[in-house]
């Protein structure tokens, strides 16, 4: 489809260490492209209990100037562009009355297929743009925001998660997309510890705006990201380890507290690993070279 072929495009210019302009105009077609794919399902949706189409929140204006900012404000931009399309409606929330193939067809390729295609895509995207956005945090005065948070609290805005999180939390599309794909592409994210703040403000936000399976799926997810950080940190994530080991133990006082003590139990198993466990055997590997 056409919107695979941008993340093609996009993800070559990624590799490519494309300057920041460049990135900037190649995130623009992408989120162009995901956000006609989402259109498509209005003609498709059997019940659409937020009476928003698909696309809506996709695309929100975000101040920028120079070229580092106008590549923060395009990855913000591109983050809720992904999630849109990671928790659009699973195929058999489409109308009965319309064939499969036609509904597969407005996306111009399988979901799972779109999806992955565009994970990757923000992947790179998000590497390339790490040094033009340490570039911006470092020439701005002292009391301006990370760059990296203002991407980050775009990625976990409610308006993009809460309708997902209420209308389809038991189905094993959302936990597909939630707990596996998300939680891993986000632990692959450059400054990745960033997004502790947004992330807990989602779970808060979820555990006062939708039911227990909702706040419950949130959790998860976020569980599911700290132990793939542990799994996977090197000698380069120590500072990054200690604030998502803190993370971890925030979402077990969450949990404690919702009354969810098998998650509770997943949290402090997270936290465990990730301040005296697998983690620091992992780090001492690779830190260590092995004699020949």
């Amino acid at each position: 489809g056409t919107l695979l072929a941008e993340c093609s495009s996009l993800k070559l210019l990624a590799d490519r260490k494309a300057d920041a302009l460049t990135l900037s105009r190649g995130i623009k077609s992408v989120i162009e492209c995901t956000r006609k794919v989402l259109e498509q399902d209005a003609k498709f949706i059997r019940v659409q209990t937020s009476r928003k189409k698909p696309s809506t929140h996709v695309e929100k204006p975000i101040p920028d100037s120079r070229p580092g900012e106008q590549l923060a404000s395009m990855l913000a931009q591109l983050a809720r562009a992904y999630v849109k399309l990671l928790l659009a409606a699973p195929q058999n929330a489409l109308s009965k009355t319309t064939k499969a193939k036609e509904a597969e067809e407005g996306w111009g390729i399988s979901r799972d297929e779109v999806c992955e295609g565009l994970t990757a895509t923000l992947i790179a995207t998000f590497t390339a743009s790490a040094p033009a956005l340490n570039l911006v945090s470092a020439l701005a005065p002292p009391d301006s925001p990370d760059p990296w948070k203002r991407v980050y609290d775009e990625m976990f805005a409610g308006e993009l998660w809460l309708a997902a999180l209420r209308e389809f939390p038991e189905s094993p599309f959302a936990q597909k997309r939630i707990e596996l794909i998300f939680a891993e592409a986000i632990s692959k994210l450059p400054r990745r510890s960033v997004l502790r703040t947004a992330f807990l403000h989602l779970i808060d936000d979820a555990d006062k705006r939708v039911g227990r399976l909702g706040h419950a799926l949130a959790i998860r997810g976020a569980i599911r990201f700290c132990a793939v950080v542990a799994a996977s940190a090197t000698h380069d994530d120590a500072e990054e380890v200690t604030a998502i080991a803190a993370f971890a133990e925030d979402l077990r006082q969450r949990c404690e507290a919702a009354g969810e003590n098998r998650l509770a139990r997943r949290a402090e198993g997270a936290h465990r690993s990730l301040t005296s466990g697998s983690v620091y055997a992992n780090i001492k590997s690779v830190a260590t070279p092995t004699k020949s």
